[in-house]
């Protein structure tokens, strides 16, 4: 809302108030610099407004460009105190799994074997009788 005016002889824009639509608009950067861009140029008659729109826009610039900092900055500080800790455990972890899997395979080896042994013995056993009986006939 703007109103000619002359003081002092001069023609003097004021802005009467700032509109509700033009708040609707605090996050787009082209608009609040059209909106200083503006406010430079023509004399303001209720400062109180716009201060607290500027205040609000600082706060609210400052407030979006720090939402994810600090969680980014913790999580980064987390691995990094964290990464030392989790490499020696995963190597750990990783000869404790080599060593229980070399276990669990010759103790799987030594059944097999032993399983085998005995099949073969009994292979034996069958192929004596048959060349017995082979004998015999």
């Amino acid at each position: 809302m703007l109103k000619n005016r002359k003081k002092h002889d001069k023609k003097c824009k004021t802005i009467t108030d700032i509109d509700y639509h033009s708040q609707k608009d605090l996050n787009n950067n082209k608009n609040d610099d059209e909106k200083f861009q503006f406010s430079q140029f023509y004399k303001i008659r209720n400062r109180r407004t716009l201060s607290f729109y500027r205040f609000n826009r600082s706060i609210n610039d400052f407030a979006e460009s720090n939402k994810t900092l600090p969680y980014e900055f913790k999580s980064l500080q987390a691995t990094k105190t964290n990464n030392t800790d989790t490499i020696e455990n995963t190597n750990l972890q990783l000869k404790e799994l080599r060593v229980e899997v070399f276990v669990k395979e010759s103790e799987d080896l030594v059944k097999e074997f032993h399983h085998l042994e005995e099949d073969l013995e009994k292979d034996l056993e069958s192929l004596r009788r048959d060349h017995h009986q082979l004998k015999e006939e």
